[in-house]
């Protein structure tokens, strides 16, 4: 819940599978394929080109330019990718409107010192723009801003005036009737939106404030600066919602940061279109190019850098489909004023708008005695999520972090926010294994949290140090539990620590076996998490409780391994439904076939996070209910 749906995403683009190499040994480049336009005319020359930035300019500045010019976004460093996102500026990255004019106003002046005719120099110019257009990979914002340009110069051909409306339209007609998928790809609707805003918004702040303007029009210098503004807020105010909704992030600071950023990023794209031009010419004359926009680029990445380090530079703000239809409702109708000169459909479209989300909250049912439990999908390790009747909430581990993946930060904080959660009350570690722990640091440090629990053990990794730091400097209370305790005997349900005993194998190096198994009951429902307790652990539970393991959900131990899940504990569990988390491919061969084969005769219910990702149960008390992938919220 809340993540990308990749599956659709590649859909979108056309992708039908995935391969993954374990090692670079196993890649082999054969010959390059020759056929079609593209492979033959466009490939090998995007190729030179950006052989030619990376010998020109700096490793950094040239991965930069190459996104900047080329379209190649995968070359930007991921650091300066965040700082760009969080300042709010990532779409100089992709393609788009100042990309192409510029690229439209150089071939014309050169045309036009060639002293070639009105006619052929639109017909160089527009069959140039369409080149372009492939050679950055025909995104949906160069391919709009590709073909509104074509059509703007077109109408000067035939002696028409330029309707940026008619432009614009055609050119939405023109990639819908090619790809209608585009219809639901955030580039293409960013792309639109941003365009629209500006025709429909610009005009609109000029005029709400005459007096700014005309007392900055009589320096050029401020009136130009004043302008680009105006472009900025009026995109800004365009594209917020959507950002809002496909990413779930703000940027407060992108405002400020376009006015200065934007114009040094067009120095730095003209002087580096102009070394690229001048690399076929006189090498002498492209230093000097490529100097200077090796200083616009390092003076862009300076103001990014300083941008991003202001508090709170970006927020996290979700918002629902009808929240974002709600908002370019208002959008509509404030332009409808204006154009009116009247405040009257403003003012009634936003109270019939409110009366409508006051009346949805009144009359819609509050979901008051539900208990949901989510099994995140973290991967090779598990992480729950907890919520409780009344609204208290528990994490159980937070998954693992390695080098490329930490579950925390990419999967278990943004489910957190999607869901709306402002505190952990209860975060909870079964047992200081990095599959478990490794996610756990950055939840703490993205929310609040009211208790740590943990079992007995204490970890030796620097992992497991970095979670004792970061609890006591945090001044969080830490527990340690043991069979027969209790968590939150103020909950409306009851939370019973099963293992491990009290001063039982304390020390031992099988962690696994100290995990820390707790019990939830919720009326007549229950959901059993004994971590990655192992068939001697799972034996002195049996022996211990007998028909109390008795639950409906059993959270498979050790990721469904042959060492645990035994034939005694899953009997006496006896559970309807079995979640088993896992990673897709892992090399421990989990979940065994043993295993699955002894729940299968059981009659449980097998959810597997490696094949189906997350899992997600309500109850009410009397029975659990799946929630399927439809209804998640």
């Amino acid at each position: 819940p809340g993540e990308i749906d990749w599956q659709a995403h590649y859909r979108l683009a056309g992708i039908r599978a995935r391969m993954n190499a374990r090692s670079p040994d196993q890649i082999r480049a054969g010959d390059a394929a020759s056929d079609g336009f593209v492979n033959r005319y466009v490939i090998p020359v995007r190729r030179n080109l950006s052989e030619r930035l990376m010998s020109s300019v700096s490793e950094r500045e040239a991965r930069f330019l190459n996104g900047l010019i080329l379209g190649e976004r995968n070359e930007v460093p991921s650091d300066l990718k965040t700082d760009f996102i969080t300042v709010g500026v990532m779409h100089l990255l992709a393609i788009s409107g100042q990309q192409v004019v510029i690229v439209a106003l150089l071939i014309a002046a050169l045309l036009t010192v060639l002293r070639v005719p009105e006619k052929p120099r639109f017909f160089l110019v527009a069959c140039s723009l369409a080149y372009y257009v492939l050679l950055t990979g025909s995104s949906p914002s160069v391919t709009r801003a590709g073909i509104m340009s074509i059509v703007v110069l077109g109408a000067g051909i035939a002696q028409r005036r330029p309707d940026i409306h008619n432009a614009l339209g055609i050119a939405a007609a023109a990639i819908l009737l090619w790809d209608p998928k585009q219809l639901f790809d955030p580039g293409f609707l960013l792309s639109f939106s941003a365009v629209i805003a500006i025709v429909l918004l610009y005009p609109l702040i000029l005029r709400a404030t005459p007096g700014l303007t005309a007392r900055f029009a009589r320096n050029r210098v401020v009136d130009l600066a004043w302008k680009g503004a105006a472009v900025s807020l009026a995109a800004g105010l365009g594209t917020a919602p959507i950002v809002a909704y496909y990413f779930g992030r703000v940027s407060l600071v992108g405002f400020l940061a376009n006015i200065l950023i934007v114009p040094l990023s067009s120095v730095a794209l003209v002087l580096g279109m102009l070394t690229l031009g001048a690399s076929f010419v006189w090498g002498w004359l492209a230093s000097v190019y490529a100097a200077g926009a090796e200083a616009a680029a390092g003076l862009t990445f300076k103001l990014v850098s300083f941008f991003a380090g202001f508090p709170h530079a970006s927020v996290d703000f979700r918002i629902s489909l009808a929240v974002l239809a709600s908002l370019y409702g208002l959008m509509t109708l404030l332009l409808v004023s204006a154009a009116r000169k009247s405040w009257k459909p403003f003012l009634i479209g936003t109270l019939v708008i409110s009366n409508i989300a006051l009346y949805w909250r009144v009359l819609s049912p509050p979901e008051t005695g539900v208990l949901r439990v989510t099994f995140l999908d973290v991967g090779q390790g598990d992480a729950a999520f907890v919520e409780f009747p009344g609204g208290a909430t528990m994490l159980v581990d937070g998954g693992p972090k390695k080098l490329s993946f930490d579950a925390g930060e990419q999967t278990v904080v943004p489910f957190l926010r999607h869901a709306e959660v402002q505190k952990i009350d209860y975060l909870v570690l079964s047992h200081p294994h990095g599959d478990h722990l490794g996610g756990l640091p950055a939840v703490m440090r993205a929310f609040p949290v009211g208790t740590v629990v943990e079992g007995s053990s204490a970890g030796r990794s620097a992992l497991y140090k970095e979670f004792v730091w970061l609890a006591d400097s945090l001044q969080l209370p830490r527990a340690s539990l043991f069979a027969g305790d209790v968590i939150g005997k103020e909950l409306p349900v009851r939370v019973y620590a099963l293992a491990p005993e009290r001063g039982e194998g304390e020390g031992a190096d099988n962690l696994n076996e100290r995990s820390l198994v707790l019990k939830i009951d919720y009326g007549r429902t229950s959901v059993l998490f004994p971590g990655d307790a192992e068939d001697g652990a799972e034996t002195g539970m049996v022996a211990r409780y007998g028909t109390f393991l008795n639950s409906d959900i059993l959270k498979a131990g050790h990721h469904g391994s042959r060492t645990s899940s035994t034939e005694e504990f899953v009997s006496s569990a006896s559970p309807a439904y079995t979640v088993i988390s896992a990673g897709e491919g892992n090399s421990f061969g989990h979940p065994s076939a043993a295993v699955l084969e002894r729940l299968s005769r059981l009659g449980s219910r097998i959810d597997r996070t490696d094949e189906s990702g997350a899992a997600v149960y309500e109850s009410d008390g009397d029975s659990w209910r799946r929630i399927d992938r439809s209804e998640w919220r």
